[in-house]
């Protein structure tokens, strides 16, 4: 009884640690529309170093230090895990400068198009580099996701590279870091690490707006650069804890929130132009989501029968 108790209590936890992930980086194209005026390299600068503070104080806190240290000492002696950590780093700044751009110009439901596109992306990814297998019905999803992207292609006229772009580097950053496993919290400390002394480097020459003195004055702006460190470091502290009680499937299923806030977002709130002509590419994105996730579905249900004919 107490086992059942902890277990959905668990089960508790990582559905809200999901939830409040994935809705806070649904909305943060809110927050990013409050530096519409500054440059967003800028606002990249002071989002790695406020997060790296956050996280370091998250750390300390919760007893990872040590964790922090046996992982450097690891990288240290594996220098090839090292060069991937890096090179994931410098990916992550990309597809960060992309997710807060695109709300900064007026490209949220851009933005929102990609966030659906990253799990396919990262499916694909799978296939061609860990050469996963997919069932038929996945097969068929990744061809009318692959169809719908192409629509797009020739109908918007330019190249949407803020949904592809963001999508394609957040499933590249997630292939490469698959392949060294690190404690995520530790990681992405680390990952950020290796960005602030670039970011402070750029904040010493491009910050002349007087940053400590506007602290001084209250401004709101200033204050919200700070703001970012916690914006960022919450849904990653919550999705950790997601993770660890959520099965893969469940958390699969969560995912999807974030891309439809983003995408009301634009189009309610915003009164970005959502026609027929994105409609039309996005129907076969979608219609490619929920047939993955029944694929998905098929497989696990055939899998769990296999085990118990076979026990």
């Amino acid at each position: 009884m107490i086992l059942m108790s902890s277990v959905k209590n668990e089960r508790v936890i990582g559905v809200l640690g999901a939830f409040a992930a994935y809705l806070i980086w649904g909305l943060q194209p809110i927050y990013w529309k409050i530096f519409s005026a500054l440059d967003a390299w800028l606002v990249i600068a002071h989002r790695y170093c406020w997060t790296t503070l956050v996280l370091l104080v998250f750390i300390i806190l919760t007893g990872q230090w040590n964790s922090l240290l046996e992982t450097v000492t690891e990288l240290r002696r594996r220098h090839w895990h090292m060069t991937i950590l890096v090179i994931v780093s410098f990916i992550a700044v990309i597809n960060w400068w992309i997710n807060i751009f695109a709300p900064m110009s007026g490209h949220v439901v851009e933005l929102g198009i990609g966030l659906f596109l990253t799990p396919l992306m990262s499916v694909m990814l799978g296939v061609i580099f860990f050469r996963e297998r997919l069932n038929i019905i996945q097969k068929f999803s990744v061809i009318l996701a692959v169809t719908g992207v192409a629509i797009m292609l020739i109908q918007f006229g330019n190249f949407p590279w803020i949904a592809l772009g963001v999508s394609s580097t957040w499933a590249v950053y997630g292939a490469l870091k698959k392949t060294i496993r690190l404690a995520p919290t530790v990681a992405i400390f680390l990952e950020s690490i290796f960005i602030v002394p670039f970011a402070l480097i750029f904040l010493a020459f491009a910050d002349d707006a007087g940053f400590f003195a506007q602290l001084a004055e209250l401004d709101v702006t200033a204050w919200a650069l700070i703001g970012t460190g916690i914006l960022t470091s919450v849904p990653l502290i919550t999705y950790t804890y997601a993770t660890n009680y959520l099965p893969l499937n469940v958390l699969g299923f969560c995912q999807y929130l974030s891309p439809i806030l983003t995408l009301c977002l634009g189009v309610f709130i915003y009164g970005e132009h959502f026609g027929l002509k994105e409609l039309f590419p996005m129907s076969f994105i979608w219609l490619s989501i929920a047939l993955y996730l029944i694929g998905q579905r098929f497989h696990a249900n055939f899998r769990f029968k296999g085990i118990s004919a076979n026990s």
